[in-house]
């Protein structure tokens, strides 16, 4: 009973989150060592729109802290994208140029990547993608980076000319963003651009590609969905 009225108490004060002492009452509870796992995810999520901007760096903090609860920091990675402040990229670097071996950490590396693209804006995807690791050999996740080109297609306005001219690029992952956006916000004029890259021999590498094991697969794929 009492579990459950404190957390009809937290959803109440969502709606006066926007309230600076009561936005501020809720950072402190997520940052709660002390508090239950579930009270602090629930106080995050009471800030959805309204997290206070004067708090971006302990909520950045949250999101970045990697021994903390995947949905606690779901939540602060959330409020993050709310406040749209690029102060938060400093917070977000580590994550993004991540060096992932493992399924669990592409997913990591892909939500703050995902939240640095939307934070940035049109203007800052170069500097986002130029961030992501290229080592020899990078392992990335089919549905991490079609999740940058989805994130990057959903930009208004969309930087369609940055990425054509990513399809270009000497990295494999970063021509499958570029076929990825294409796919989600491209037209009928992409349509040759993209088959240009059909015959691409180079191997992706990471947890889910199945089939889709060259550039070339992925740019045939991507063809299909834009068509």
């Amino acid at each position: 009973n009492q579990a459950r009225m404190l957390t009809g108490a937290l959803l109440a004060m969502k709606t006066i989150a926007s309230e600076p002492v009561v936005g501020e009452r809720l950072v402190e509870i997520a940052e709660d060592t002390n508090a239950p796992t579930v009270r602090r995810t629930q106080a995050l999520l009471a800030l959805e729109g309204n997290p206070p901007a004067s708090a971006l760096s302990r909520i950045a903090s949250l999101a970045t802290t990697r021994t903390l609860d995947p949905g606690l920091r779901t939540a602060a990675f959330d409020r993050l994208t709310d406040l749209r402040n690029r102060d938060a990229l400093t917070h977000l670097w580590p994550l993004i140029e991540l060096a992932a071996t493992t399924a669990a950490e592409t997913r990591e590396r892909g939500m703050a990547t995902d939240v640095g693209l939307i934070i940035s804006g049109p203007e800052g995807v170069s500097e986002v993608l130029s961030r992501l690791p290229s080592d020899r050999s990078p392992y990335y996740s089919s549905q991490e980076l079609n999740g940058y080109g989805l994130a990057i297609a959903q930009m208004n306005p969309a930087p369609m000319e940055l990425m054509r001219g990513l399809l270009g690029s000497p990295n494999w992952w970063i021509r499958i963003v570029a076929l990825r956006f294409l796919q989600h916000g491209g037209s009928e004029e992409d349509i040759a651009r993209m088959e240009g890259l059909a015959s691409d021999s180079a191997a992706t590498n990471g947890p889910d590609w199945l089939q889709l094991n060259t550039v070339g697969k992925v740019s045939e794929h991507a063809l299909e969905q834009l068509r």
